[in-house]
């Protein structure tokens, strides 16, 4: 099934190269939702998948007196009181994942062309992660609903749709909070302020290269002050193999150049390129801790929208053309090893319900 997916969103992007932008855009929305219907429609697919069946078909009673949260229990509760069966609740939560993106995106008010690229860029990695957190897949889509009235200056719709995505997964506070301090401050990035974004860069590769080096050192001092039992280093094989891994190295890089280029070209960024820098920052942390991927998802969610706009302008040249090539076949790459190359590892192997 993963194979039907590439090789429609392949024909996509030939579209795109074929300039047929609004015919694009057509067949990847059809392919978002399409891609929700079939990864449904799969058993044991994804690492949280075994905990959601258990807390729906036996221990959906603890889930009533779950405050925090409360919306996630309300969806199994009355799922659970009208028995329907398990895969239509995750049909139905994947397709509201997706639904609520495609409105984000429509509120943005993007192209043909980068409409296109978001959901294919979303599809490729995003939408791949959320098949392991689904309830917070869910709630990152939502929390971008909310995100784009900010654009609309709807506040008080921003707060609404924060709120309902805090109360399906508590850690989307994190992210409300920070881009609404982006906003309220108007942070934008200059030529200044992107040198210092330059040396915060090296100093994290510098940090995460020296914990790799006396990660044993570091275990021990986490034993001794009673931590490894939040922090578990030594399952996670630290090494500088990982951090300079192609795809760390080849995300960092990528959004580097793409602030760079807006600065340039703009003399400041807009509020998403701020969002995703501190998302590739929690990137390279996540090759010591999972718990920087978990946190950093709520970010580098927004990598397909910001590199989008690189092609929202009524008159696209050859080179920002080939920056759009260079996008969808990074994250080609990443879709083929995530799902063909280390599908079993990362608990991607389809396997048909019925």
């Amino acid at each position: 099934m993963f194979s039907i997916i590439f090789a429609l969103s392949l024909y996509v992007i030939l579209l795109i190269v074929l300039g047929k932008y609004e015919k694009a855009k057509k067949n990847s929305i059809l392919l978002l939702f399409l891609f929700a219907v079939i990864m449904s429609f799969s058993k044991d697919l994804g690492r949280d998948y075994n905990s959601y069946f258990y807390n729906y078909e036996i221990n959906y009673y603890s889930m009533i007196f779950s405050i925090k949260e409360c919306i996630w229990s309300l969806l199994f509760i009355v799922s659970k009181f009208f028995t329907l069966d398990f895969i239509y609740l995750m049909l139905f939560i994947k397709i509201m994942t997706v639904t609520f993106f495609y409105y984000g995106l429509k509120n943005l008010k993007l192209n043909d062309l980068s409409f296109t690229i978001a959901i294919i860029c979303f599809i490729y990695v995003p939408a791949i992660t959320f098949l392991n957190i689904v309830r917070q897949g869910l709630a990152i889509t939502i929390f971008f609903y909310a995100y784009s009235f900010l654009h609309l200056k709807k506040r008080k719709k921003y707060i609404l749709w924060s709120i309902v995505a805090f109360f399906i997964h508590s850690s989307i506070v994190i992210i409300f909070f920070v881009n609404l301090l982006i906003n309220l401050k108007k942070t934008r990035i200059n030529i200044m302020k992107f040198k210092y974004m330059l040396i915060i860069l090296l100093f994290t590769l510098i940090f995460i290269s020296v914990i790799s080096l006396y990660d044993n050192d570091i275990i021990e001092i986490l034993n001794f002050l009673n931590l490894s039992d939040y922090i578990d280093l030594s399952q996670l094989e630290i090494s500088i193999k990982n951090l300079f891994s192609p795809i760390v190295i080849a995300n960092s890089l990528l959004i580097m150049y793409f602030i760079y280029d807006e600065t340039k070209t703009n003399n400041k960024t807009k509020d998403v390129h701020t969002i995703c820098f501190i998302g590739m920052i929690l990137n390279i942390f996540s090759t010591i801790s999972y718990i920087f991927d978990r946190v950093g998802i709520l970010f580098s969610f927004y990598n397909p929208y910001m590199f989008s706009l690189i092609a929202n302008e009524s008159y696209i040249s050859n080179s920002k053309k080939h920056s759009v090539y260079m996008i969808l076949i990074f994250y080609c790459v990443n879709f083929v090893l995530n799902v063909f190359v280390y599908g079993e590892a990362n608990h991607l192997i389809y396997n048909f319900y019925f």
